[in-house]
């Protein structure tokens, strides 16, 4: 892990710079679509679906996802792939971080339509979106990965499928613009795969390493 570190540092300050300055861009920008799109979305809002819509957000929620991640770790642990558990921790921390500094320095406002969930930071990027796409593709990626083809497949696109959902449900609820989760989904899915792929290479690596000895 020793090499592993500094490049982890590496990509978290590459992300934290090139998600703030999408961010600065699109603040300024304002681009019309982004309104024009959550105002439509609000105006088409049902009960029945706004009840879904509440309870399906909450998968992007640390609340939830934290507990899937310590019980994945727990296993992974269990499996004698310390490594991997480490990983997924290291996923789940750093997509908090990374999505709650961001907020901070892009500071966007929210949007100006009625919000159907409380919330008290700023817009950009979605929290809901980063968590939910990092940390449930490292599970995907990382429970998957010494099972059959088609279960990691199945794994993934669950995984991609539960992200997009908690990124529309933000939309919906009207606390967040469709940059904002868009942004989200491809910093959490990018956190996770360069995290995930690099571990596997390095791993791979040490084992090439010590057969050829």
């Amino acid at each position: 892990m020793k090499t592993y570190t500094p490049r982890v540092l590496a990509v978290f300050v590459l992300l934290i710079v090139a998600t703030v300055l999408a961010g600065l861009a699109i603040r300024a920008w304002a681009p019309a679509f982004d309104l024009q799109a959550i105002q439509a979305v609000a105006a088409h809002r049902t009960a029945g679906l706004t009840r879904l819509t509440s309870v399906l957000t909450a998968l992007g929620s640390l609340v939830i996802l934290s507990p899937l991640a310590a019980i994945a770790a727990a296993l992974l642990w269990r499996w004698d792939r310390h490594r991997d558990a480490l990983v997924l921790v290291t996923v789940v921390v750093g997509s908090a971080l990374l999505a709650t500094l961001t907020k901070v320095i892009v500071a966007r406002p929210r949007p100006p339509v009625e919000h159907l969930t409380e919330v008290s930071s700023h817009s950009f990027p979605s929290e809901h979106a980063v968590q939910g796409a990092a940390i449930c593709l490292a599970m995907a990626l990382l429970l998957g990965r010494t099972r059959p083809a088609v279960v990691r497949r199945i794994l993934v696109g669950i995984a991609i499928v539960v992200a997009l959902v908690v990124a529309g449900s933000r939309v919906y609820l009207g606390v967040h613009y469709p940059t904002d989760v868009a942004a989200g989904l491809i910093v959490g899915w990018v956190w996770s795969w360069l995290l995930v792929g690099q571990a596997q290479m390095d791993e791979r690596r040490v084992m090439k390493s010590t057969g050829s000895g």
